[in-house]
């Protein structure tokens, strides 16, 4: 994330609306001065400001900055609720009461109440919907209301892949209904975004970061040229009713209120608010379930449907919790993990999950909250012949050193020196060193139990593995 471009964003974000205003607010004072106060010495003042250009810049920006920031704690959801209401073309009358707020448009109960309902309807079930038409989806859209939680999940089963519905539907009680309708769930998802950029969220955080802005921003447009137009009328005002009375000054006037009026409708007209703001929470949502969808980014956070592939990060975490049970009632021991408990839990649970059958302890990338996460050296255990598919791949090292260590049974250690391919039974207590880039594989002797450590060195130098090949011929030995 570039913090320059973020501050400068926010800077022209709460400046720009405020000059606006005050360029407005210093036209109404000057047409009330020049109206009804004579010899004010224009000539003096004119000279005193171009000798002061400096002093004059920097308290225009200073109150533009002020009126800027006191624009912008004017919610965004009434721009929203005016941006919904202009969804359908309307009178001038009703156009004038909207944008001015004399009469602002609010959902009803009646509204809500068809909201809930449509809600409940759409997470009770993920599969896709066909497009239900142009008219649906606009009553749709203008009735739900910031951070649109019906609209979010009616895209996440006509548009978007079947696995986002699924997941969000685990965060379904965080789309509060009611008034609120989730905007602390939005936040919490922003946060998580942002806390994710340093490693895998930085993109994503800046696309959020930028659409937050860009809303906040025409918001803050929005009230800066509705105020403006209302000073310039009332500047119209003091025109026609003030000394100095000229046409061409009037119509001025008159004319720069109509068409700052005309620019604040223009940015909620035809729903271009309310679209903005939507695209705005679109991708809030996006991102977060980007960053969680992949055990490794967030591996703790998803449940996946019985028919989706096991969330592996979840699994190992069971197992080595559960290996702290030292009996099978599952009573809690005080002593370190007993390495029969977990060999035993790693075979009976890799019938089913292939990949608990080798587990790691240390490494550059976390498989498990007992995890000691370093780019140094990786650790773990594998229990054979429950490992064979993986462990009797024919692989090399390009960059790493890896050590074997037998603690259980025996096993085949194929490696490839000398142009031939040399096979060692490794027993129980004994150890072999495997150098970089020596093609090597491990199986299981007769399809009997074993269980063996392996230590690599530099585990996060890519590439970490090559496939090779082994000739079928070689030298067979027993240490």
């Amino acid at each position: 994330m570039d913090l320059s471009k973020l501050g400068l964003r926010n800077l022209l974000g709460i400046t720009l609306p405020g000059a606006t205003v005050a360029l407005a607010l210093l036209y109404l004072g000057f047409t009330i001065a020049s109206g009804f106060v004579s010899n004010l010495g224009w000539d003096s003042l004119a000279n005193a400001v171009t000798d002061r250009t400096a002093v004059v810049l920097s308290a225009y920006f200073l109150v533009s900055y002020v009126l800027g920031s006191l624009i912008r704690l004017r919610a965004a959801d009434k721009v929203d609720a005016r941006s919904a209401f202009f969804y359908r073309p309307r009178s001038f009358y009703q156009t004038l009461k909207a944008l001015f707020g004399w009469a602002l448009p609010v959902t009803g109960p009646d509204d809500t109440k068809w909201l809930d309902g449509k809600f409940d309807a759409l997470t009770a079930d993920c599969s896709p919907l066909p497009w239900p038409g142009e008219e649906a989806m606009r009553e749709l859209w203008e009735k739900d209301s910031f951070p649109y939680p019906v609209w979010q999940f009616m895209r996440f089963r006509v548009y978007s892949p079947s696995g986002m519905c699924e997941f969000f539907k685990s965060y379904r009680h965080c789309f509060a209904k009611a008034e609120r309708r989730g905007k602390e769930f939005l936040n919490y998802c922003k946060l998580v975004v942002y806390q994710a950029s340093p490693e895998s969220g930085g993109n994503l955080a800046e696309e959020v970061r930028s659409a937050e802005a860009f809303t906040r921003f025409f918001a803050g447009t929005f009230y800066a040229l509705l105020w403006s137009s209302g000073a310039l009328f009332i500047s119209t005002l003091f025109l026609l009713i003030g000394k100095g009375f000229h046409w061409t000054r009037v119509g001025l006037a008159l004319s720069l209120a109509l068409v700052t009026l005309h620019m604040s409708r223009q940015i909620v007209a035809g729903g271009r608010f309310r679209n903005m703001r939507m695209k705005e929470v679109d991708l809030v949502f996006d991102a977060f379930y980007l960053l969680h969808r992949h055990p490794g980014v967030c591996p703790k956070c998803v449940t996946p449907p019985p028919d989706k592939c096991p969330n592996e990060y979840a699994e190992r975490e069971a197992l080595v919790r559960d290996s702290f049970s030292a009996d099978a009632a599952g009573s809690p021991t005080s002593g370190p993990i007993p390495l029969d408990r977990l060999v035993g839990l790693m075979k009976e649970r890799s019938a089913t999950a292939s990949f608990l059958s080798s587990l790691y302890f240390a490494g550059a990338e976390g498989d498990h909250p007992y995890f000691l996460k370093t780019s140094s050296v990786a650790l773990g255990i594998a229990v054979l012949p429950e490992d064979n598919p993986k462990a009797s791949q024919s692989k090399q090292h390009p960059h790493q050193t890896e050590v074997i260590f037998v603690l259980q049974g025996c096993l085949n250690l194929e490696t490839e020196g000398a142009g031939r391919t040399v096979t060692r039974v490794l027993s129980r207590g004994e150890v072999e060193m495997i150098p970089p880039g020596q093609c090597h594989r491990v199986t299981s002797v007769d399809n009997e139990s074993a269980c063996y450590l392996f230590v690599k060195s530099n585990p996060a130098q890519e590439p970490r593995e090559r496939r090779c090949t082994l000739e079928p011929c070689g030298e067979a030995a027993s240490a």
